[in-house]
């Protein structure tokens, strides 16, 4: 669908997606044209309650984070459970979070060398 229809941007997890463009008429064609692909071509239907347009300035909640125009902030509760379980050994599960600087001080054991460079990627 990407190929024919070419979103201004994407973001897809499982079975999971977003698309972004620039405006609001855009995003509606888009949004006909992939129900269409789905059920014709996939047998597939979007749930309407996760079928929704927003604005970029109202924030979207997805995958842990609220994704804005300008910005994306990490949710309380992906907060939470990532200073709760992340560890030395596991840390490579939590490399696609965006972790805020201010929250790395919260882990007096990132002195790790393979610890600072992952979350300075990130």
């Amino acid at each position: 669908m990407r190929h024919v229809r070419k979103p201004a941007a994407y973001l897809r997890y499982g079975d999971d997606f977003i698309v972004l463009e620039s405006s609001r008429p855009t995003c509606l064609d888009q949004r006909q044209a992939m129900q269409q692909f789905l059920t014709d071509e996939l047998g597939l239907f979007l749930h309407p309650d996760n079928d929704i347009v927003v604005s970029g300035h109202e924030g979207l909640h997805f995958l842990g984070h609220w994704i804005y125009a300008k910005d994306i902030v990490i949710d309380t509760a992906t907060k939470q459970r990532l200073l709760e379980r992340l560890r030395l050994k596991n840390s490579a599960s939590y490399q696609a979070l965006h972790i805020p600087k201010m929250l790395r001080k919260q882990f007096p054991w990132v002195l790790h060398h393979e610890i600072e460079k992952i979350l300075d990627v990130i």
